[in-house]
């Protein structure tokens, strides 16, 4: 681990701005937002199948 990272959370992240008194860093902005969008493409999937797969289950309980 970098020694950077240390002082990060998980995704090697400094402490905010707030807490050490620097000022804001764009490429961390930047790059949490990335995740972000990551994370709520990631959910967004789930959610989209597992209403088709409740619908295709549906569908089938019905043609029965």
């Amino acid at each position: 681990m970098k020694a950077s990272q240390a002082e990060g959370d998980k995704y090697g992240y400094i402490k905010s701005a707030k807490a050490t008194g620097s000022r804001l860093d764009l490429n961390d902005l930047l790059k949490r937002m990335e995740d972000q969008k990551k994370d709520d493409k990631k959910i967004n999937i789930l959610i989209i199948s597992g209403v088709f797969v409740l619908a295709v289950v549906f569908l089938l309980i019905l043609s029965l």
